[in-house]
């Protein structure tokens, strides 16, 4: 199966494929946290619709949001791929990817990433 993400990842679907069960249901979960402490903040920053900041933070949310959704995705469709049903768990999403391919992600973005540690898995 090939899995092209529409964001950059810190890893690839075949990595994820060799991640053990066990780094796999840790890496949703802690996601699946992060992405609810996102999603609360976000709360509050619409709340303030007039600060460009906080509007300019709004949207950077947004791209972790969809990228870490995504990583969940990814993870998801692994344990799939390993032969662990998680329909109906706590591992799904409402969100899908795109069926389109898309274009590899540019150097510069992939550098732009690797700066950043948001405490996930690191090949």
């Amino acid at each position: 199966m090939e899995y092209r993400p529409k964001h950059p990842q810190p890893f690839s679907f075949s990595d994820a494929l060799k991640f053990d069960h066990a780094t796999i249901t840790e890496e949703i979960a802690r996601l699946q946290n992060s992405l609810q402490r996102l999603e609360n903040t976000q709360h509050e920053l619409r709340a303030h619709p007039d600060d460009p900041e906080l509007a300019q933070a709004l949207r950077e949310n947004e791209a972790v949001i969809a990228s870490q959704e995504e990583r969940i995705n990814m993870l998801s469709l692994a344990l799939a791929e390993k032969g662990v049903v998680a329909s109906g768990s706590h591992y799904d999403l409402k969100w899908a990817p795109s069926a389109e391919p898309l274009a590899p992600p540019s150097d510069a973005t992939i550098n732009e990433l690797s700066e950043t540690n948001d405490g996930g898995i690191v090949l």
